[in-house]
């Protein structure tokens, strides 16, 4: 079993430490990136710590890496482990802290989620289970429950990297989605794509989506989670989002708006779509794409075959 070190990069240092961390094959490390006020080299650093450790995978982060922080970011917008922010950074027992991991018999989660108490700092995690904000094989996307309203409410002005490219919302039935629709407007104006899925035909429309897609499920939010995510991901790099919004017909957004471009006149203009999503078992061992013009086949092995078509909603 490898021997647990800790090492600290910063700016004036990395050169020197990068080495010790290649030479030494019979250590696990976790790296930590002192990031202070000066938010260039903050951004400096961690570039030069992804030319060493970033790998081509899809949905790749930095494990083992983590950042301690004088400002509040968040680990899944800059694709790191965790990030330490500490309640006072000249106060901070910075190498107490060290040797407690060095010794502490777990993982770095449970190690930041133990100890925030006793050595006083905020954190967040990467989230990958069920995140608001995350990448997927190339396309950004947010996603937006009665849940997650509060999270991204008081945390999405903390994003730096990630300007979402869809945005995947759930209505309930039993709450009037104000709230939702209102994240929507607040964020969605870059996005190109931009979805609600619903498990029940009688919750109000809005035109601040570009469709609706209707589940038969209770479980209908890790349904359509599910499928979005597949689908990006058994796509060419960024290319699923594309697929997507060409099957809906979703008009490109107008991202060169002058003076007099009027944003409510345009959503306004906006055709209401409803579509249903329907999922049965697997055809085939292969995972495929099939579009006809008026459904969307996406087999996903002997798993499960997800069929995405248009329906009129009935008065």
């Amino acid at each position: 079993m490898k021997k647990k070190k800790v090492i600290l990069f910063t700016n004036s240092n990395f050169e020197k430490e990068i080495l010790e961390v290649l030479k030494d094959a019979e250590s696990d490390f976790l790296i930590i990136l002192y990031f202070g006020n000066d938010k260039i080299a903050n951004f400096m650093l961690l570039e030069k710590v992804k030319k060493y450790f970033w790998k081509k995978e899809k949905n790749f982060y930095l494990k083992n890496i983590i950042i301690i922080s004088t400002r509040e970011y968040l680990a899944n917008d800059l694709a790191v482990q965790g990030i330490i922010i500490p309640e006072d950074i000249n106060s901070f027992d910075y190498f107490a802290l060290a040797e407690e991991y060095e010794n502490f018999e777990g993982t770095v989660d449970k190690f930041i989620e133990r100890n925030f108490l006793k050595y006083r700092y905020s954190f967040d995690l990467y989230n990958i289970t069920n995140p608001w904000i995350y990448r997927k094989n190339g396309t950004n996307i947010l996603k937006i429950t009665n849940n997650l309203c509060g999270k991204i409410l008081n945390n999405f002005h903390k994003i730096q990297n990630i300007i979402p490219d869809m945005i995947i919302s759930f209505f309930s039935p039993k709450n009037n989605n104000e709230t939702l629709i209102k994240i929507i407007k607040l964020v969605g104006a870059d996005a190109l794509v931009t979805l609600t899925f619903i498990n029940n035909m009688e919750i109000a429309y809005t035109k601040r989506a570009d469709a609706f897609i209707y589940i038969d499920s209770d479980d209908y939010e890790d349904v359509g989670t599910s499928f979005i995510n597949e689908l990006l991901d058994f796509c060419e790099k960024g290319k699923g989002i594309l697929e997507l919004k060409s099957f809906l017909q979703i008009p490109d957004k107008n991202f060169d708006a002058d003076l007099f471009y009027d944003e409510e006149e345009e959503i306004a203009r906006k055709e209401i779509k409803y579509y249903i999503l329907n999922i049965t078992q697997g055809t085939s061992l292969k995972t495929f794409i099939k579009v006809t013009d008026t459904e969307l086949i996406f087999n996903y092995g002997l798993q499960r075959c997800y069929k995405l078509s248009k329906i009129e909603k009935s008065e």
